[in-house]
């Protein structure tokens, strides 16, 4: 559809998903990605004429086609090019003869779904969040008892229920376990692919990532690159790499990056809790800061009444806990801990425990916790009021990103265009991002991290909690909460996430929550694939935003029209 085009996105002012979604789209749409100088077309966020010459010249600007993501998503929505004027990021530099040609390719999409806009075009890799009790079209909300997920109306047609792919380029078409026959090869092309992740070249980490993760389902031991060249997402550089790999035992480049000082710097600093690529080279490449003794002092010295170095400072002096390993028991045992609380907050609400502990590893980095209550008048504020609990009882200690979307509104924000300034970091569910202290007492005495059961004060009367083999957790009648909490000084501080859906939006919330990385990356592109759009806070058609209400995981998949993969078969990370 998009054959005749040479386009470039520009990365700064997009979010990593949010580009990486769009790379994926000029691929499978038939544009050729290419450099910022040999484009024909350039997609950004930017506005401002200066900030967007720091990436071209005004010569090379001028003669190109400078557009917002929309021209690309309302031209895959069309199933045509559309004209570029009404797109122009900035007028001044758009190309006059351009503005109101209207590009002659295919008209077709290339799926077996048509997908026609209205008035309001389509926003992939924003949120939509669904409310269920004022939709214009009457309908009521599809939660009416204490069960979550059930009396639902009439949902609108799903995707049609497609056959599996046997050689699928999406993550979402394979099965992929935690371990790979051939996780040697993995590690190594994971170390190119982390060193451009790391460099700022985020379309060549994410070429990389898909090679790994359509090797990584591959069920047999590889001995011959015949065997990876025909796999969609593998070209002819990574068979290559793979015939490198088979020979050899290693590949020559991971092994120079992995003795590369700069990377070895970057790939520590990046352990650090908030600071990411970007960050991580300003320290190195501007900064001159090369060790963690050198951060520390850098971080000591930055203004105390500043958000960001505060953040700081406080992720240095939790690193050692942070990247100490969490057993499955310590993340039920975390997950208790919320249990009651919530029991004591409001009773009856639901929980899933997501991440990488809900896709079977034995060790965890972290925790995520998803929450909804199926009265939904009762589950706003319930993210607001649980955090200050927790921080009343010494649990929380540290919030790193607290935002409260939903909560409080009867009307959901409906999706924004890309680049809105309201745009925001993270999917709009009520969320926040905490350091957590397990109290003493929840852990048994052979447990790692245990705490010392003597000092235990802790909850007057404990609630029974079932954990169930989707790791959905029903809460049952408890008490009032905790009478006293008490710390054992061993016991590590931890990285929790709790985040409350609607329950209207509860189990997209869980498959989103859920991951890896690859899947929910996929599934984002799948649904775009059928006219659909996908995240964390629910599922709508692109073509007239209608919302699509999942009432089970299952239901999740079938309204994509995918089949069903076990979370323990998500894996499509390295």
């Amino acid at each position: 559809m998009l054959s005749a085009y040479r386009v470039h996105v520009i990365q700064p002012k997009l979010e990593a998903s949010t580009y990486e979604s769009l790379l994926s789209l000029v691929e499978t749409h038939g544009a050729k990605a290419a450099t910022i100088e040999n484009a024909s077309v350039i997609i950004t966020t930017i506005h401002a004429r200066k900030r967007l010459l720091r990436h071209l010249d005004g010569a090379a600007a001028s003669a190109k086609v400078i557009v917002t993501p929309n021209w690309l998503t309302d031209s895959i929505a069309r199933g045509k090019p559309l004209p570029f004027k009404q797109y122009e990021a900035i007028k001044s530099l758009a190309r006059l003869d351009v503005n109101d040609r209207e590009p002659s390719t295919e008209s077709h999409l290339a799926t077996s779904t048509t997908v026609r806009t209205s008035s309001s075009r389509s926003s992939l890799g924003t949120s939509v969040v669904i409310d269920g009790l004022s939709r214009s079209s009457g309908s009521p909300h599809p939660f009416t008892s204490r069960s979550l997920g059930t009396n639902f109306n009439s949902m609108p047609s799903p995707a049609h229920k497609r056959q599996t792919p046997a050689n699928s380029r999406f993550a979402v078409h394979r099965r992929t376990p935690l371990k790979s026959p051939n996780q040697p090869l993995l590690e190594e092309l994971g170390l190119i692919m982390k060193s451009r992740s790391l460099d700022g070249n985020a379309r060549s980490a994410l070429s990389y990532s898909r090679a790994i993760s359509a090797i990584k389902a591959y069920p047999k031991l590889i001995t011959s690159g015949k065997q990876v060249e025909q796999l969609a997402g593998v070209g002819e550089k990574v068979t290559a790499l793979v015939n490198e790999f088979i020979a050899k035992g290693s590949i020559v480049e991971a092994r120079k990056i992995a003795n590369s000082p700069r990377y070895q710097a970057l790939s520590l600093f990046t352990t650090i809790y908030t600071v990411g690529p970007t960050t991580a080279r300003h320290f190195y490449d501007d900064l001159s800061i090369f060790t963690l003794d050198d951060l520390e002092a850098y971080a000591e010295q930055l203004p105390e009444d500043e958000p960001s170095s505060y953040n700081l400072r406080t992720a240095l002096h939790h690193r050692k806990d942070f990247a100490k390993s969490m057993s499955r028991a310590e993340v039920e045992a975390i997950a208790k801990v919320v249990e009651e609380n919530l029991e004591a907050l409001e009773p009856g609400c639901q929980y899933t425990i997501c991440g990488g502990y809900r896709r079977g590893k034995t060790i965890c980095g972290d925790v995520d916790i998803i929450a909804t209550h199926p009265d939904r008048h009762k589950y706003i504020n319930l993210c607001d009021r649980l955090v200050k609990r927790l921080q009343k009882g010494g649990i929380v200690t540290h919030v790193w990103h607290h935002s409260s979307f939903a909560s409080g509104h009867t009307a959901a924000p409906r999706s924004r265009k890309f680049g809105s300034s309201k745009q925001t970091k993270f999917d709009s569910l009520d969320k926040a991002l905490t350091t957590f202290r397990l109290p003493s007492g929840y852990l048994s005495p052979t447990s790692p991290a245990k705490a010392d059961q003597n000092q235990s004060v802790g909850p007057t009367q404990r609630n029974t909690v079932q954990v169930n083999s989707d790791c959905s957790i029903k809460i049952s009648d408890g008490n009032e909460g905790v009478s006293a909490v008490t710390f054992d000084p061993e016991t590590p501080y931890r990285r929790v996430d709790l985040v409350f859906a609607p329950p209207e939006a509860y189990w997209t919330a869980v498959v989103g929550w859920t991951g890896s990385t690859q899947f929910e990356r996929d599934i984002r592109l799948w649904a775009n694939q059928v006219g659909l759009h996908f995240d964390s806070t629910g599922i709508c058609r692109l073509s007239d935003t209608t919302p699509i209400y999942a009432r089970s995981e299952q239901d999740v998949f079938d309204i994509l029209g995918l089949e069903y993969v076990d979370p323990t078969l998500r894996n499509a990370d390295l």
